[in-house]
């Protein structure tokens, strides 16, 4: 049975609230001679605590800062060149290990190679790595869709099949997800004559963080959240893993199905996942981030902006309480979003006891003073919470980003950065860098190709 649904929203004037920053320290990246493209920026970030991980071309780099601006340590790994990446993090050990799941695949391939690497993040030891598994995959990169590690696990979805594997075991499995076969199905089914199983087409995979369980977010259903126990007897893994012959395959039926609110079928609308959160000592939600774009009227619809196309895909965030600094509040009525371009972004926190909803909207118009010379994030986030975004930051004046409370007793906001003048033209170009926002610490940081630009907020 679906779960009962809430839903909070924020006020109709959703509050905006300003920041400078306290502090701005950058550290030097010139000595690590990474390979820089400005169509291919930095990317796949993990932050936490004074560590960073990130994927610059055809390297891995992991870091730990120290506040004078310079790096405690640093180690960089060189990937297979002139590759496809698909990446996923998990913090293990305590926070002293860092798992990293590695898809690789190359354009003039058929397949993939899976990884399962763990680092040592830990200052005793930094920077050891060891790899469990290495294993190819029958699909390219550009055909694998979502990638999940939730340490033993790592599944993956590619050509509509969802391939499971426990990489201490080295064992692995290929599942077609069946649903519930509901009334659209019906109605396909009675002009097509197939009658056959309801399947899942993932657009979001998310590991329970206790139990053997896979959660699975559909594409075509989008008011679904299908629950899958994970195999626990699955084939070991072949050799020649990147053939299809070489995987066992079977249909895997859902033991649950709850609703996804407000998830109707819409292109525009795209998931993210936060993370799990705890909001008391004994219970857990987890996150997820949603981006609706609202348009003018077609015939009044200026021209879109291709940048701002690709790039609306992002955000998330935390309560300005949580910053330890004093701060203005100030409020604009949010205008009517059917006659200009806006954002709607909302927080669905999904309870890990009975898989109820809560929704926590907020909705942006570009048309508005604080729009100006900024740059807005969506719901682009790492799984522990870190907003991304790529920006021009030569031309931008500050980012704004949607705050969501970390804890009870406040509300959603937009918050707005001002960004220093080191980081402002002609003190840098105009080219793409990578942004992240840490709403934990306060901390937003710029990935430049010679510096990487912190600052405290």
């Amino acid at each position: 049975m679906a779960a009962p649904l809430a839903t909070v929203s924020g006020p109709p004037d959703n509050p905006r609230v300003s920041m400078k920053y306290r502090t701005e320290v950058s550290y030097d990246l010139s000595a690590l001679n990474l390979r820089w493209d400005k169509r291919d920026p930095a990317c796949d970030f993990f932050i936490h605590g004074n560590f960073v991980a990130f994927r610059a071309w055809e390297s891995l780099c992991f870091m730990r800062l120290k506040p004078d601006g310079t790096m405690e340590n640093v180690k960089q790994f060189a990937l297979s060149e002139r590759g496809e990446y698909e990446i996923a993090y998990q913090l293990i050990n305590n926070g002293d290990s860092l798992l990293i799941a590695l898809v690789t695949s190359h354009v003039w391939s058929e397949n993939s190679e899976l990884q399962v690497l763990e680092i040592c993040i830990k200052p005793n030891g930094f920077g050891t790595m060891v790899c469990h598994l290495q294993t190819g995959l029958p699909c390219t990169g550009s055909e694998v869709k979502s990638v999940a590690i939730g340490d033993p696990h790592v599944a993956l979805v590619c050509h509509g099949e969802c391939r499971i594997i426990n990489w201490r075991k080295k064992t692995g499995l290929g599942v077609f997800l069946v649903g519930e076969f509901d009334s659209d199905d019906e109605k396909t089914a009675r002009y097509t004559g197939d009658y056959g199983p309801s399947f899942v087409s993932p657009v979001l995979l998310v590991f329970h963080p206790t139990d053997p369980v896979l959660i699975v977010f559909d594409s075509l259903k989008r008011s679904n959240i299908h629950l899958y126990d994970i195999p626990p007897n699955m084939p070991l893994l072949k050799s020649k893993s990147s053939e299809p012959s070489r995987w066992t395959t079977r249909m895997l039926d859902s033991k649950e199905i709850h609703s996804f609110p407000n998830a109707q079928w819409d292109f525009d609308l795209s998931m993210r996942s936060a993370g799990f959160r705890h909001i008391s000592a004994s219970a857990r939600v987890l996150d997820i981030l949603t981006l609706k774009r609202h348009y003018l009227p077609e015939e009044e619809d200026e021209e879109e902006d291709e940048e701002d196309v690709e790039e609306d895909e992002e955000q998330y965030a935390s309560d300005d309480s949580n910053y330890g600094v004093t701060i203005d509040t100030f409020k604009v009525k949010s205008p009517n979003v059917d006659r200009m371009k806006a954002l709607a972004t909302s927080r669905v926190s999904i309870s890990l006891q009975d898989w109820s909803t809560t929704t926590e909207k907020l909705e942006f118009s570009q048309n508005i003073p604080e729009a100006a010379g900024a740059k807005q994030f969506g719901n682009m986030v790492t799984v522990n919470g870190v907003f991304h975004k790529t920006v021009p930051v030569g031309s931008c004046e500050a980012l704004i980003l949607p705050i969501f409370p970390l804890a009870g007793g406040s509300k959603p906001c937009w918050l707005r950065l001002s960004l220093p003048p080191q980081l402002r033209a002609p003190n840098v170009s105009d080219s793409p860098a990578a942004c992240l926002f840490d709403p934990k610490s306060g901390r937003l940081y710029a990935c430049l190709p010679e510096k990487l630009h912190v600052m405290q907020y």
